[in-house]
């Protein structure tokens, strides 16, 4: 008994320990760029942070379809009420979670492979400076990093109680998880798959019901978007209408591989997606949904893959070679700015 409380104890304090140290130095970063507090005006964090505020002003549904996932400025505004409207304070509750996530990171090494791991996993995220920058930040990266981090958690628990009830929730969670970063819906095409072959022993109908109780809780979260869309602006939207201006600036034919804007368009979060509005209604020569807009965009980057397909494929051979560099390409100014007020 005394051993098990003993096991159990060591690795609490390691991810209190963690959880500790990862602080400190997000806290110590905040304290050095604290003259820098308020997003500057066109950024994305103060996109998000206007965004916020609507919300809190009372207007919690919102005008016209969503133009970038909902989730964070959600977040964002549950913060700004804990934390009485005072930005430092919304960033001091962001980089506490963030610091949350090295514990989770510890948490979830320990159980793939052992205690060492989980350790120097734990550690490594801590110092890791792209999260501290990015805890720092007023964007969605520490959220969604968090649910996934979460959802990694709940996919082990799951797959060894399986349960209509537990994937209901596995689902749930994930649907979270999209809604704060879209990169996480590729994660359901790959479960389906993955719960057939994981419990290929149980009867067929037990396998669907898991699978049924999953995509109706992932559904369940996305379609509540979609529905919102629908029915606040009369459009087909899935869950956001910047979808199609975001595949253009990756795929064009001046794309390199990073973020790059075209350059007859803002080089801001309001700004892109009033001058891709603005740009796809002057060649179409008519007024335009935000779905169609982003269809404008979609087929603009196939006219693009389709007409030139050898610098299609030297675009994919620089994206796979900068996917697996080393160096990190960092597309926001404050990365610079504020790394010349912080001696960490």
């Amino acid at each position: 008994m005394e051993s098990r409380l003993q096991k159990s104890f060591k690795p609490g304090l390691i991810f209190l320990g963690l959880v500790a140290l990862a602080f400190c130095l997000r806290l110590v970063y905040l304290i050095e760029t604290a003259k820098y507090i308020q997003p500057p005006t066109g950024s994305a964090g103060y996109f998000y942070l206007r965004w916020a505020e609507d919300i809190m002003r009372g207007n919690f549904i919102g005008r016209g379809v969503y133009n970038a996932l909902p989730l964070y400025p959600y977040f964002l505004a549950l913060l700004y009420l804990f934390a009485g409207g005072n930005i430092f304070g919304i960033t001091f509750i962001q980089i506490l979670i963030g610091a949350v996530n090295c514990g989770l990171i510890y948490i979830l090494a320990r159980k793939f492979f052992n205690e060492q791991t989980g350790i120097i996993a734990g550690i490594m995220a801590c110092g890791y400076f792209m999260f501290i920058f990015y805890d720092r930040m007023l964007l969605p990266s520490t959220l969604a990093i968090f649910l996934g981090l979460l959802f990694a958690l709940a996919l082990l628990k799951v797959r060894d109680n399986p349960s209509f009830k537990n994937w209901f929730g596995a689902g749930l969670l994930l649907g979270l998880c999209v809604l704060a970063s879209a990169s996480f819906f590729l994660l359901a095409v790959l479960i389906l798959p993955w719960i057939v072959l994981e419990y290929k022993k149980k009867a067929v109908r037990k396998r669907f019901l898991y699978c049924m109780a999953f995509l109706l809780a992932l559904s369940l979260v996305i379609g509540g978007v979609s529905l919102r869309n629908y029915l606040v602006a009369k459009d087909a939207v899935f869950m956001t209408a910047h979808s199609g201006i975001n595949f253009y600036i990756g795929n064009n034919p001046r794309a390199n591989g990073l973020y790059k804007m075209p350059p007859y368009m803002r080089n801001t979060q309001s700004g892109l997606i009033e001058d891709a509005g603005i740009f796809a209604e002057r060649i179409s020569g008519r007024r335009l949904k935000a779905s169609e807009v982003s269809e404008f965009w979609h087929k603009k980057s196939l006219a693009f893959i389709r007409s030139q397909p050898s610098a299609y494929l030297k675009l994919l051979g620089k994206k796979f070679i900068l996917f697996f560099n080393g160096n990190e390409f960092v597309d926001e100014r404050a990365y610079f700015i504020y790394n010349e007020e912080a001696r960490i």
